[in-house]
């Protein structure tokens, strides 16, 4: 069977299953969000306002996610789980509300810390402890409005599948000790990749989904980016202006058009030869699907972009709208990564300076003003 006719008979038996897996209501949520990144990744970044979380829902999504770094908001893992700024996304989940947008709370460390959560079991001990504090502090929100991803993109690389598993299985313990009906979310390890879901175990909890992220071709998505130059990421970083789909490129065009480096030449060469649509990432993403349909789960994917800096605006929305597109056929909710950081879907007006949506981009990703 070829990979989209695979596709399609998982999209049927999708629209077959889907609606007894959960309630109708839990369906009806989480379908159209968009990440409010940096706010509490990094220090001294710009928060999102109330206006401007206005304008998000008047956009036409549903949800926001909130990537929470508990280290740049005081969290000590040697001195308790408590996080002294936890406040302030408090502030932010509870202005988010009074929008009209649902809040995903994300636990979204660093690398260099989520390297040490692999290797230091008693580190992972104390991320368990940190989810009881945090869950505590919004048990008070009602419950239907708020979820908790539990580890944004786990690595355990050089781990047997057991230790994500094991460790996933008591973070969403702890979760429920202090939140009793919230959507909890879970993920696979090995970044959150599709692939993952293979050797993942489903958690008995009776309101759970799993999420998925999903950037390919990196090549595109990501280039120009300095940290992925080179053969360890595909040259992503020593591109520039390489359209979407490939089927852009000029069959003549020679790929220095589009690199200054000599190595990249053979990256962009198999990007032209590929068929980069909406079938071929419908196709990527089969694991996670068939997973969640042998498991009767619901899926979800809580981040997918490309840089904002790529020349090619358009190219830009086309990829955005064939993920979309491939994900809403899945009834898979989406939450496009990001508002207005470095992949940023919101536009500044030229003479206001004010956030919005354009309408090419909500039209990308399928919005419709409420």
């Amino acid at each position: 069977m070829t990979g989209k006719i695979r596709a399609i008979a998982a999209a049927i038996l999708w629209l077959i299953i889907a609606p007894t897996c959960m309630a109708a209501s839990q369906w009806a949520q989480w379908n159209r969000g968009v990440n409010l990144s940096h706010w509490f990744e990094f220090p001294g970044e710009q928060a999102v306002s109330s206006e401007e979380l206005r304008m998000i829902r008047h956009a036409g999504f549903d949800h926001v996610r909130i990537p929470v770094n508990p280290v740049l908001l005081g969290w000590d893992p040697e001195l308790g789980p408590e996080v002294r700024e936890i406040t302030l996304v408090r502030r932010a989940a509870e202005e988010a509300l009074a929008a009209g947008l649902d809040v995903i709370i994300d636990l979204h460390f660093a690398e260099a810390v989520k390297d040490r959560i692999d290797k230091d079991a008693r580190l992972r001990r104390q991320t368990v402890e940190l989810w009881r504090f945090i869950a505590d502090r919004f048990a008070d929100l009602p419950s239907a409005r708020i979820a908790f991803e539990v580890f944004n993109e786990p690595g355990f690389y050089s781990q047997p599948p057991e230790t994500w598993n094991r460790y996933q299985r008591e973070l969403v313990r702890a979760v429920r000790s202090r939140a009793a009906d919230n959507l909890i979310i879970g993920t696979a390890y090995k970044g959150s990749l599709p692939e993952g879901f293979i050797e993942l175990e489903p958690i008995d909890d009776r309101n759970i989904a799993y999420t998925f992220h999903f950037y390919l071709p990196y090549l595109f998505t990501h280039q120009g980016v300095e940290w992925m130059r080179g053969l360890r990421h595909g040259y992503a970083g020593d591109v520039h202006a390489l359209p979407y789909p490939p089927a852009y490129i000029p069959v003549r065009t020679h790929g220095s058009v589009y690199t200054k480096e000599p190595k990249a030449l053979s990256s962009i060469s198999r990007y032209q030869k590929q068929e980069w649509d909406q079938d071929r990432i419908s196709g990527l993403i089969q694991p996670a699907v068939e997973w969640a349909l042998r498991h009767r789960v619901r899926l979800l994917c809580t981040e997918f972009g490309a840089l904002e800096q790529i020349p090619d605006a358009g190219s830009r929305r086309r990829w955005l709208k064939d993920v979309r597109t491939a994900l809403q056929h899945r009834e898979i909710g989406w939450t496009v990564w990001d508002f207005k950081a470095d992949f940023g879907v919101a536009e500044r007006d030229a003479d206001t300076g004010a956030l919005h949506i354009g309408s090419p981009m909500r039209t990308a990703l399928g919005l419709q003003t409420k």
